[in-house]
Parts: structure tokens; C-alpha cells; sequence
């Protein structure tokens, strides 16, 4: 308790050091008061934003959840009716997977929307930094119509897009794209026939360069490289099918001369198929 008497009247330094010197115990006992007071009020300020962290958390969560279920029964639904003869549940199932896949590709640099909107294609990808916008039409139909190639110039042009995608799973293109995993850069159009993801993903990657690019000669040059990669790549698996076939024969025959007598060994030789094929230390075909 304080030993001077209320009210405390302090005229002087000499007096305010007396006072503190008499009093010196409580003083210290009201300060420590106060420290433990706001640390403990920040210590609360710290676990109600950490609690409302937590909870703004729990929230995304569970929309992101709703949400996907939402988009889980939708593509169960879709497959169902996928099975039947009529283009358009397919086209819807197609439509649904590739927006999932370009958001697991490109979700964090761009924002993909599906949502059905008139004249302004399928799929949209706007890049979240620069803000354009790039219009993907998907199309799995038995044939590609010419006005289907219509209305894919119609709705870019209707809409500010930066590029566009027309993607094919099932067919060719008409005269544009006639074998499967090609694709090819018109201007500020690109064709894609394909239903291998990893090269469809890898051929948007290149558009969305070429689009970015300010420079004309890079432009030609990718369009250039583009077009001597297919070649290379066709050329390449025509080659490996055939050398495919060869080494099939060559095994084959040294199999049928082991049934016959004859010691052959083959360790050591490089068989032309997939590492799945491999596993047991038998030939793989």
C-alpha cells in the first residue's frame, strides 16, 4: 500500500524521488500489473486473428468441397449419358475434364471458367498478371463440320480474345490437322488434334509463348519450330514402330532356334518396348 497519504501533491524532483524510494515496492508491483496486461492483451489479439484465420480456412475448405462434388456428380451424370450416339453429352463430359485439367496446369497462372456463356466458346483462360483472355473451343465428334470451323472464327472475333484454341479429341480438323497429337499456329488461332494430355498440355504452353511474345521474328521462329518438331516426332515414331517389328522378328526367330537345340544367349540386349513390359526376366515378347 502507499504510505503517503491521498491525494500525493509532489512539488519538486527531491520530493518525486522520495516518493518513489517510500513506494518503490507497489510502484514495481502496478508495473508488472500492467506488462502482464498487455502482453496478455496482445497474446488475445494474436489467438482471435489466428481463430478467425482458422475459421476463413475451414470455410474455403468446405466450399472447395461443395464444390467439387458439384463438379464429381455433374461428370458422373455426363458419363452416363456420354455413352450414347448423341455428340453433345460427350462434347459436355470433354468439356468439364479439360477445364479440370487446364485448371491443375495452368490454375495458378491463369483463371479457368467454364461457365456456359453464348458466342464466347467453351473454355476460357484469363491470365491473372496480364489480364487477357484466351477462348478454347472443345469438340469430340466423329467429324469436325466446316461450321464448326465457323463458328470458332465467329466467336473470336465476337470476343476481345488474345488467342484462340480449337482442340479436337476424336477426329481430324478438316484440311488443317489430319494426324492425331498434331497441332498448328494460324495467326492468333491454334489447332490441336489430340487426346493425350500431356502433349495437349504442352502444345498450349507453346501458344501461350508465342501469344506473349512481342517480338515478330520469335513468332515466326516458334510457328517455324513447331511445324520441324512434328515432322521430327512423326518421323521418329514411325521409326520406332519399325524397329519395333524388327526386334520382334529377330527375338521371335532366336526363341524358335532355342526350341530347337540351339544355345543362344541374349543378355544384354536392348529390347525396343515399354519399361512396364520388362519386369520379369523373361523375353517381352
Amino acid at each position: 500500500m502507499l504510505k503517503s497519504v491521498l491525494p500525493i501533491t509532489i512539488s519538486n524532483d527531491e520530493e518525486l524521488k522520495e516518493f518513489i524510494i517510500l513506494n518503490s515496492e507497489y510502484i514495481s508491483t502496478v508495473l508488472d500489473s500492467v506488462d502482464k496486461n498487455s502482453t496478455l492483451e496482445n497474446e488475445l489479439k494474436l489467438q482471435k486473428e489466428k481463430n478467425r484465420k482458422l475459421e476463413d480456412e475451414k470455410r474455403e475448405i468446405v466450399k472447395s468441397a461443395e464444390k467439387e462434388r458439384a463438379r464429381l456428380k455433374e461428370l458422373a451424370n455426363l458419363s452416363e449419358k456420354k455413352h450414347g450416339d448423341h455428340s453433345m453429352y460427350k462434347g459436355e463430359f470433354e468439356e468439364k475434364n479439360r477445364e479440370q485439367f487446364l485448371s491443375e496446369y495452368f490454375g495458378k497462372r491463369f483463371t479457368i471458367c467454364g461457365d456456359k456463356r453464348m458466342r464466347c466458346m467453351d473454355i476460357r483462360m484469363t491470365n491473372i498478371l496480364k489480364k487477357y483472355i484466351i477462348g478454347i473451343e472443345c469438340k469430340h465428334k466423329k467429324s469436325i463440320a466446316n461450321s464448326d470451323i465457323t463458328k470458332f472464327k465467329r466467336d473470336k472475333l465476337t470476343n476481345k480474345f488474345k488467342g484462340c484454341i480449337f482442340l479436337s479429341i476424336g477426329c481430324a480438323i478438316g484440311n488443317i490437322l489430319q494426324e492425331v497429337n498434331s497441332c498448328k499456329i494460324v495467326n492468333d488461332e491454334f489447332y490441336i488434334y489430340s487426346n493425350d494430355e500431356k502433349y495437349i498440355y504442352m502444345a498450349i504452353e507453346i501458344f501461350i509463348g508465342y501469344l506473349e511474345s512481342e517480338s515478330t521474328e520469335n513468332k515466326i521462329s516458334i510457328k517455324y519450330y513447331v511445324d520441324h518438331i512434328q515432322a521430327m516426332h512423326k518421323n521418329w515414331e514411325d521409326t520406332k514402330a519399325f524397329i519395333l517389328k524388327q526386334d520382334r522378328y529377330m527375338v521371335n526367330s532366336i526363341e524358335k532356334l532355342r526350341k530347337l537345340g540351339v544355345n543362344i544367349n541374349t543378355r544384354g540386349h536392348l529390347y525396343i518396348t515399354s519399361k512396364n513390359n520388362c519386369k520379369s526376366k523373361k523375353a517381352p515378347y
